[in-house]
């Protein structure tokens, strides 16, 4: 499966993609923080699914709520834990390795103000695991708590946007991504990593990604199967946000 080739066996490639995220981390946490804030989450806990190595996650915290971030891959969430001490919210954050399709092993009986899912965080499986996910959320969710989906990648805005090859210059890094969709619904995402070492520049490795791509009434949709209550979609600073309750 692609999920564990990426972001276990080749964890340190995506953690360079997800550098290039932490450029945005804050004002992307301050965009769901605001939502929070909008419907009297003003602190608490938050659950961050998928959390990568805890850009959001931390970021929440230093706006003063207590995340705890779950993600599939043991170089993520060790590097998570090393980020959140060096942001002085070690004691704001809990970061744990694990399967988001098996949250009851994970999480026991705790439960949260709210869940989110950020970024590609939805569509690494198919339809009915989304939906397993979302609803298997819900039950660690309090009464009338939320459900955020931000940032999502939309089919809508592929098809509006679409770019097939992009260039990426981090560090000594020199990243090229070749993006096509697949049978009008999958968006296949290849990154080609090259490196300059003492002048030279050499080939590193490759990605790849495959994402289960979801318009907004899609994703409406997804959420209402897995019995959350749809509250809104909200775009904010070009941030597509789905809003559900744990009602």
């Amino acid at each position: 499966m692609w999920v564990e080739k990426t972001f276990i066996k080749k964890a340190d490639l995506f953690k360079i993609i997800m550098k290039i995220k932490w450029k945005t981390a804050q004002r992307d946490s301050i965009v769901i923080a605001n939502i929070l804030r909008e419907f009297n989450i003003t602190h608490g806990e938050i659950l961050d699914l998928m959390c990568g190595n805890g850009r959001i996650a931390i970021n929440l915290a230093r706006l003063g709520y207590k995340v705890t971030g779950v993600d599939i891959s043991p170089k993520f969430i060790k590097e998570a834990q090393v980020l959140a001490k060096n942001y002085n919210v070690s004691s704001q954050t809990s970061f744990i390795i694990g399967d988001v399709r098996k949250l009851e092993r994970i999480l026991g009986n705790k439960i949260f103000d709210c869940v989110i899912f950020v970024w590609a965080s939805l569509g690494y499986y198919d339809e009915k695991t989304d939906i397993y996910v979302l609803r298997n959320a819900k039950k660690f969710i309090k009464p009338r708590g939320l459900l955020i989906i931000s940032d999502i990648i939309l089919r809508e805005n592929v098809s509006k946007n679409y770019v097939p090859f992009e260039y990426y210059s981090l560090d000594d890094f020199h990243i090229y991504a070749h993006s096509y969709v697949e049978n009008g619904f999958q968006l296949v995402k290849k990154w080609i990593f090259f490196r300059e070492i003492s002048g030279i520049v050499r080939y590193i490795d490759e990605l790849e990604m495959r994402i289960r791509l979801y318009s907004k009434e899609e994703l409406r949709n997804l959420v209402e199967k897995a019995g959350w209550k749809f509250l809104a979609i909200k775009e904010v600073q070009g941030i597509t946000n789905i809003i559900g309750s744990n009602i």
